[in-house]
């Protein structure tokens, strides 16, 4: 039945697929029996492949499913690799020590792999699309903590939210994790072997493990362990190459050489400024608006418009928020992968709204007040700053107009009475020049009303009293 599918929605050649991604079964070796679980690591039947029978898979991290793509070429068992694969000798320069070995190179030069590749990235990002949304949308899934007794409900994403807040420990942003449930299986496994999360050395006892957990902040994954990449819905994206060689060759907008001399805020502005002036018909550089897109790409080509204008018209705060939800470019801004806890040394300006979002303790700041939060409690950076952090004169300027906090503050001895032995009973609790807004049902109920006008006679006549 899978077969079948396979040839309706991708033709016969791609007969030999089951297009069934949620099995992780076996498969044999493309050129013998010997079976491997290609789906728990790929490293096994890759090192076979090449020591026994001297082949090598290209650019092997672009394939989206190798399962597939092992049980598809299972049919060069049968053929003679001559006609699909590179061919080339090593130790072959002269006076070289080593024998002379043929390999047999597969890569996506021959069109055939190619389509096969960009067949499988296809069915695979349905796949991990539909299958996120489930994961979303299940509101009834509820699991034990890994680290406590407690039994988080509410869907998957509390899960994670419980581990960030409750115990310090990110996994980073839930929505751009897929198969969690598989994911906290496997680190519930690995504290049960007493091993650490981040530097996976093993301990004695489970104690110790907490301890070295929480000294050396260790509270993440290990970033070197390549079995966490397909939890994580960036590490399928790889659009990226493929969009920046676009904007070079048919715009002649070399993005990358341009991104290397801005900051990743002003990168996170450039992003956001384009996208609105291509939404908005309107030219980068003159700023002038054309009736459709077609007219104003032909404007930017024989114009040769496409380019950043003056820092004025695009280094404003408002392109700090998104044009285009979930954008992939700017989740692969720096290095390819944005990551929202990661705080920057970039100066904003006095006017810049992200500008809040700053650890007062340590001073980094960060992109969305999530990502602080977030921060704060894996750094436990929730007390009071060291005071050269705000001895600064600069914070004697108010932060909010009119701030009925600052105005209610006082110094041991400060009174509101001229004569402080004698204290005046009427001014209690005054707040200096503090704006008071009435609500509106107070003045529409009759009785309220009065009563409220009444106090106010009596305040004005005890204080006329008081001053004569």
């Amino acid at each position: 039945m899978e077969s079948q599918s396979a040839q309706n929605g991708y033709g016969s050649d791609f007969a030999s697929l089951d297009l069934n991604l949620d099995c992780d079964d076996a498969v044999p070796c493309i050129f013998c029996d010997e079976i491997f679980n290609v789906m728990e690591d790929e490293q096994p039947i890759l090192h076979h492949l090449s020591t026994k029978h001297k082949f090598v898979i290209g650019n092997v991290e672009q394939v989206a499913d190798l399962r597939q793509y092992i049980l598809y070429w299972g049919k060069l068992r049968c053929l003679d690799l001559r006609d699909y694969c590179v061919i080339f000798n090593t130790n072959s320069e002269p006076g070289a020590k080593e024998m002379s070995e043929t390999f047999y190179l597969l890569c996506n030069k021959l069109p055939e792999d190619n389509r096969l590749r960009m067949t499988l990235r296809q069915i695979k990002l349905k796949y991990l699309v539909e299958q996120k949304e489930k994961e979303r949308n299940d509101r009834n899934f509820s699991r034990k903590c890994i680290y406590c007794s407690q039994i988080i409900v509410g869907g998957m994403t509390n899960c994670f939210h419980h581990l960030t807040f409750q115990h310090g420990f990110s996994l980073g942003n839930p929505d751009n994790i897929v198969f969690g449930a598989k994911l906290l299986d496997i680190l519930q496994e690995k504290l049960l072997r007493i091993q650490c999360l981040f530097c996976e050395k093993t301990f004695k006892t489970h104690q110790l493990l907490r301890t070295h957990m929480r000294k050396q902040q260790h509270r993440s994954l290990n970033p070197k362990n390549k079995i966490y990449d397909k939890f994580y819905l960036l590490n399928y994206l790889r659009v990226k190459t493929r969009l920046l060689q676009h904007m070079k060759l048919h715009h002649m907008f070399d993005f990358q050489d341009i991104m290397k001399k801005f900051s990743f805020y002003e990168q996170v502005k450039i992003v956001n400024f384009i996208r609105s002036c291509m939404a908005e018909c309107r030219c980068l550089k003159c700023q002038l608006v054309f009736a459709s897109p077609e007219l104003l790409q032909d404007h930017l080509s024989q114009s040769k418009h496409c380019v950043l204008p003056d820092q004025r018209v695009w280094n404003l705060s408002r392109y700090h928020i998104p044009v285009v939800e979930n954008d992939g470019l700017l989740c692969q801004l720096e290095d390819g992968e944005l990551n929202d806890a990661e705080a920057t040394s970039y100066s904003l300006s006095e006017n810049d709204v992200t500008a809040k979002s700053e650890c007062y303790v340590c001073g980094k700041k960060f992109i969305r007040t999530y990502s602080l939060e977030e921060h704060r409690v894996i750094a436990n950076h929730i007390n009071l700053a060291d005071a050269h952090l705000y001895e600064d004169n600069r914070w004697l300027q108010p932060v909010l107009e009119e701030d009925g906090l600052l105005q209610s503050l006082r110094e041991a001895g400060d009174s509101d009475d001229e004569d402080p032995r004698h204290p005046d009973s009427s001014c209690h609790g005054v707040v200096f020049s503090e704006r008071i807004i009435v609500p509106p049902s107070i003045l529409s109920d009759e009785t309220l009303r009065l009563e409220l006008l009444e106090n106010m006679d009596q305040h004005f006549s005890l204080s006329s009293t008081a001053f004569n």
